[in-house]
């Protein structure tokens, strides 16, 4: 008798992915895992690792074989960890993985990490995975700077990671992950943390290069005691309000009506908002500056002139 439910259990978990020891340890036989092979109950995907359970082909079941197949210190890292992290700007693309020992596995890329180097493991989706700081240190290290800045931005919003457990980290990377997310980290701020969206992240590092002081982030506009409206960014002292649009949110038409109906209350009560697109951002942040540097500068000697925002 074979111990049926165990090793079935814990290959459902694992998208029907098995390796040898883990059947061994279950109970199965060598005998009975070679018979399994031999008749084509499970499908060797690399040496040591089955398919024991016929789930439909994904990336992520190939990536499970792999972890397996890379041993007991093997995670899944880099751009393979930031799209299970469902990072901004990584989608399901490469088989990538850190060890510590191994052979090659084709069709994957596997990083070697140092004998002493043992990150914390995150299971997503029931694989082995690193932990966020270390994803993002070693993703630093393997995509361009713009892209790991976009994976950086999405962690801050979304937490757990903060900039001081990330630096916390930086000694556990290799020289260019180090590198590349010490200087990701030096243009960003505790205010990162509080921007909603890419955009605005975008909207206050362009600020913080050009060094225009810099607004407070999500600002409530308050009348009566009563809030009408949240400003993306704000300088309360000259009533000027920026914010970063995006057509996700900002798009429809009962948005545009609210939009509206707040931007008038604003001006009523002596507000000046400048609104910034993401080509604004991206491909005149010198303007984007000067704009808000011009915009306070005439505020603050009370003659602030119709400033054109494209």
């Amino acid at each position: 008798m074979e111990p049926e439910g165990t090793w079935e259990q814990l290959a459902i978990t694992q998208h029907g992915v098995l390796s040898r020891e883990q059947a061994l340890t279950a109970g199965i036989s060598v005998r009975a895992i070679d018979g399994r092979v031999a008749s084509g109950r499970w499908r060797a995907l690399y040496r040591g690792v089955y398919l024991a359970i016929p789930f439909g082909e994904s990336w992520r079941q190939r990536l499970m074989a792999a972890v397996l197949h890379g041993g007991p210190s093997a995670l899944a890292s880099h751009r393979a960890a930031a799209s299970l992290w469902q990072l901004d700007g990584f989608e399901p693309a490469p088989l990538e993985i850190s060890v510590k020992s191994g052979r090659r596995i084709p069709g994957v890329i596997a990083h070697r990490r140092r004998a002493d180097d043992d990150p914390p493991m995150v299971p997503i989706d029931g694989i082995p995975t690193t932990g966020m700081e270390r994803t993002l240190l070693d993703v630093a290290a393997v995509v361009p700077l713009r892209l790991a800045g976009r994976a950086l931005d999405d962690a801050l919003r979304r937490g757990p990671a903060t900039l001081d457990s990330l630096r916390a980290e930086l000694p556990a990377a290799g020289r260019a992950g180090r590198r590349a997310l010490g200087r990701l980290l030096d243009e960003r701020d505790d205010q990162d943390s509080s921007a909603e969206s890419r955009l605005e992240s975008m909207l206050l590092r362009v600020l913080r290069r050009a060094r225009v002081p810099l607004p407070v982030a999500q600002y409530r506009v308050m009348e009566h005691g009563v809030p009408i409206a949240r400003l993306d960014f704000a300088y309360p002292d000259h009533r000027l309000g920026l914010e970063a649009d995006g057509y996700r949110w900002h798009s429809g038409a009962e948005r545009w009506r609210e939009d509206l109906r707040r931007d008038n209350r604003l001006k009523l009560l002596g507000w000046t908002v400048l609104r910034f697109s993401w080509r604004d951002l991206r491909d005149h942040p010198d303007r984007v500056a000067n704009q808000v540097r011009t915009a306070l500068e005439q505020l603050a000697q009370g003659s602030l002139r119709r400033l054109p925002l494209r």
